[in-house]
C-alpha cells in the first residue's frame, strides 16, 4: 500500500520496507517509528507545504531537488531519500530557517545556493542536527553554509560544509552550541574572519574526529575564535593565512 499519491492526501504510517531503509539510512530518535511519515516528490510537491501541515515529530521523506526557502517552526525530521535530494534556495535567502526552541533533523540532504545577511545555507536558533548532509555553495555577510545563532544547539553529524562564501564565518558562524563529529569544513572562504569557522562570544564549539582545511580568510583562515573551542582527534590544516586565530586561542592548533 503507498503512503500516499500526492501532498494533502491522508497519511499514513511507515510500511515495513521502507522504515528498514530508514534505518539504514540513518539514527532515529526511539519514537520515530511510531511518527506521521509523509513523502515529499519535488519538484511535483511542495516542500514548504508539507513542512506546514506536518504534525509536530513527523518524517518527511524528501527526493528530488526542493526549492525554497524554507522554515521549520515544528519538530520534524527531513530525510533525503533516492539519488541527490536538494534543497535549494534559489539565492532568494536562508535555505532552512529553523526557529527558536524548535528541534529538527537534517539526514542525508544537499543544502544549497541561499544567500542572506546571516546564514545562506541555514539559519538555525533551536536544536538541528546535520546528518550526512551536505551545506556548498552558499553566501552571507555571516555564517556562509550556517549561522548557529543566539540560544541555538547546532550539531553536525558525519556532515560537510565546504565552498561557501562570507565576510565572517565563511563555513559556520557559531554564537552558542556547535559540536561536530566525523565532521569536515573545507575550501570556504571569507573576506574577513573564519574562512572555516567563526566561533564568537559566548560560543562554545566541540569537534571531534573532525577536519578544517583548506579554507581562506584574512585572520583566522581555519579558526577565528572569540569564545571556547574544544579540538579531538581533530585536523585544522592547510588554511590561509593561518590555521587558528588569535594564536594560542584554540588549545593544539598551530600554525
Amino acid at each position: 500500500m503507498p503512503l500516499r499519491t500526492r501532498l494533502g492526501t491522508r497519511r499514513r504510517w511507515l510500511p515495513a520496507g521502507l522504515m528498514a531503509a530508514a534505518l539504514a539510512a540513518g539514527p532515529l530518535a526511539p519514537a520515530a517509528a511510531a511518527a506521521p511519515v509523509v513523502m515529499v516528490r519535488c519538484p511535483d510537491d511542495n516542500l514548504q507545504t508539507a513542512i506546514n501541515a506536518a504534525a509536530p515529530g513527523s518524517m518527511l521523506l524528501v527526493s528530488g531537488t526542493c526549492t525554497g526557502p524554507f522554515r521549520i517552526t515544528r519538530p520534524l525530521t527531513l530525510m533525503g531519500i533516492g539519488l541527490g535530494p536538494t534543497l535549494d534556495g534559489r539565492n532568494a535567502g536562508t535555505v532552512v530557517t529553523v526557529s527558536r526552541g524548535v528541534q529538527a533533523e537534517l539526514n542525508g540532504l544537499t543544502i544549497t545556493r541561499g544567500k542572506a545577511a546571516a546564514g545562506g545555507g541555514v539559519n538555525n536558533t533551536g536544536r538541528l542536527t546535520l546528518f550526512r548532509s551536505t551545506v556548498t555553495g552558499n553566501g552571507s555577510a555571516e555564517g556562509g553554509g550556517i549561522y548557529n545563532g543566539t540560544g541555538g544547539t547546532t550539531t553536525l553529524n558525519l556532515s560537510e560544509v565546504n565552498g561557501n562564501t562570507a565576510i565572517r564565518g565563511a563555513g559556520i558562524y557559531n554564537k552558542a552550541t556547535l559540536t561536530l563529529t566525523g565532521s569536515t569544513v573545507n575550501g570556504n572562504r571569507s573576506s574577513g574572519e573564519g574562512g572555516g569557522i567563526f566561533n564568537d562570544t559566548p560560543g562554545r564549539a566541540t569537534l571531534t574526529r573532525s577536519t578544517v582545511s583548506g579554507n581562506t580568510a584574512a585572520r583566522g583562515g581555519g579558526i577565528f575564535n572569540r569564545g571556547s573551542v574544544r579540538l579531538t582527534l581533530t585536523q585544522v590544516v592547510d588554511n590561509v593565512p593561518d590555521n587558528c586565530f588569535p594564536r594560542g586561542s584554540v588549545p593544539g592548533c598551530t600554525g
